[in-house]
């Protein structure tokens, strides 16, 4: 996913109208918020362990996580919706979703320490 398909991710998560979001920047109130959080999420997702290499942050629209795997984006989505749960005081929307980032964060760690290694032909 891009910057702001994150961003829409987020929203739809969050129950936050985003039709008028088109851009990630130039926002303003909750939609500004969204765009931040994504950010924040991706950036404390790239630096949660130092030996973790992705680089550099989001900031244009099209930007994707680089070297990131598309099927982990939505842990960075769960990431931002608790930052919207502990912004919005909604304890069962941050549980929700510390839950679901913990599956995510779980997947991420098996993929980038536990490569799947297929042993050789038998006999």
């Amino acid at each position: 996913m891009t910057y702001l398909e994150l961003c829409h991710a987020l929203c739809r998560e969050a129950g936050i109208p985003s039709e008028t979001l088109g851009e990630v920047t130039g926002n303003v109130g909750e939609l500004d918020r969204v765009c931040h959080w994504i950010q924040q999420a991706w950036d404390e997702l790239r630096m949660h362990r130092e030996d973790w290499q992705w680089p550099r942050g989001l900031a244009k629209n099209d930007d994707t996580p680089p070297g990131f795997p598309e099927r982990f984006h939505m842990a960075i989505v769960y990431l931002a919706l608790q930052k919207y749960a502990a912004y919005e005081a909604a304890p069962e929307v941050y549980a929700y979703a510390l839950d679901r980032y913990n599956y995510y964060l779980t997947r991420i760690e098996e993929y980038q320490f536990y490569p799947l290694r297929f042993a050789g032909a038998l006999a």
